[in-house]
């Protein structure tokens, strides 16, 4: 009787498991900035990736606080009013939240967001 039971929540499970599959899909498609119908913005509306603190113009450096940890080396747009005003690699300076990063070029602002 035991084995009966298990193996119809055995089948219960695999059944749930199926559903959820076919439920959810493929998954979202990627679509890169070079595919976007022309309008459409290029950050597709990314939640932001940090925020500009501190510019260090002279040093070509700023202080960011960001959402997540960013990798050693990675590039990010840098976003006033929807429109990429600088790019910034990541140098590996932190104390997180806050990451130090090179100006690769532009001209950041604090209150200035990071994107992808």
């Amino acid at each position: 009787m035991l084995k009966k039971h298990k193996h119809r929540a055995l089948s219960g499970a695999i059944l749930w498991l199926a559903v959820l599959t076919l439920a959810t899909g493929p998954g979202c498609a990627t679509v890169s900035p070079e595919d976007a119908p022309p309008g459409i913005p290029h950050d597709f509306g990314l939640p932001p990736a940090g925020e500009v603190l501190y510019v260090m113009e002279n040093d070509r450096f700023v202080i960011l606080r960001c959402a997540g940890v960013p990798q050693q080396g990675s590039e990010y747009g840098v976003f006033r009013n929807s429109a990429e005003v600088a790019r910034v690699r990541i140098s590996g300076q932190s104390q997180p939240p806050f990451w130090a990063a090179d100006i690769v070029y532009g001209a950041p602002a604090p209150g200035d967001i990071m994107k992808p």
